[in-house]
């Protein structure tokens, strides 16, 4: 009975390390990811008479999977209905000044973890602020990328938690009417998603605000017990969409919304995705001296 005592207490004690083992590695890549950078930079051949974009899908951190598979076959499908040239990529070393300055719009597809080495970041850092325009979905601005000047700058938002308990939630998108894209079609509409916390406002840096959703409406428990019921500067108009300016150059927009194959597929989302990147292409939300800093 001792024996059996015994080896039932160091089984479950193994168990409990296993598990505990576990548990911080999937920690570990969640909050920090696993960096691999490539050194070899795809070939790239452009058609340089379209508008082309960039479609970056790599992940050194989680992956959303199907989030991100359905983002390629979207843009896949919204490239070639406006007859843009579409380039998809995994690979950071694309992030060199020969290549990235072929493109005139880069699309972060649910990118996590730190994915891009130093002199990539400088690459697309410069870009940026030389006017170049950035799309970032969902995962794209987690905390596991740590690099300041993105969070700070391109972003304009720190990362603080999703919400977990429960995870997908549904609520009402709607838009700003104070907005200056007055050209956005789709006023309000119903989506499913895991929703983003941040720990102040985007507007406190300058963003303008294209959607928001009822910070009332949702549970922002997160995987933390510090984290019930936490919305810290988000406030009751919950920022999911928005806009902002880096040194009256370049133009990044960023939406919280695509944690699933399901809320990529919206296609009240879709269709706001599309006529954003439409009026990048066009010029309408470009950023210079006269428009936000």
């Amino acid at each position: 009975m001792k024996k059996v005592l015994k080896y039932t207490i160091i089984t479950l004690l193994s168990l409990t390390v296993i598990g505990l083992a576990g548990f911080s590695v999937l920690f570990y890549k969640v909050k920090y990811g696993f960096p691999i950078y490539e050194k070899m930079p795809p070939n790239v051949s452009l058609d340089e008479s379209k508008f082309n974009i960039l479609v970056y899908s790599k992940t050194n951190g989680f992956s959303h999977t199907e989030a991100i598979e359905e983002g390629v076959k979207f843009f896949k499908n919204v490239g070639e209905r406006n007859n843009w040239g579409v380039t998809f990529s995994n690979n950071g070393a694309i992030f060199n000044d020969s290549i990235l300055n072929k493109f005139n719009l880069v699309i972060w597809n649910n990118v996590t973890g730190r994915t891009l080495n130093k002199d990539q970041r400088f690459s697309f850092k410069k870009f940026m602020e030389n006017g170049g325009l950035y799309f970032g979905i969902h995962g794209a601005a987690d905390d596991s990328h740590h690099w300041p000047w993105y969070y700070e700058k391109l972003i304009g938002a720190d990362f603080s938690h999703h919400s977990l308990n429960p995870n997908i939630q549904k609520t009402i998108i709607k838009k700003n009417p104070l907005d200056t894209l007055s050209q956005l079609s789709i006023k309000n509409w119903e989506h499913s998603d895991e929703w983003y916390v941040f720990f102040d406002s985007p507007k406190k840096n300058n963003a303008e605000i294209l959607y928001s959703i009822d910070g009332n409406s949702i549970i922002t428990n997160g995987n933390m017990l510090w984290y019930n019921d936490k919305d810290f500067g988000m406030g009751e108009n919950h920022p999911v969409i928005w806009f902002k300016c880096l040194n009256g150059k370049g133009t990044s927009i960023y939406s919280s919304l695509g944690h699933s194959k399901e809320s990529m597929q919206n296609l009240n989302y879709q269709k706001t995705i599309e006529e954003l990147i439409v009026m990048l292409e066009e010029n309408k939300v470009l950023c210079n001296e006269n428009r936000i800093p």
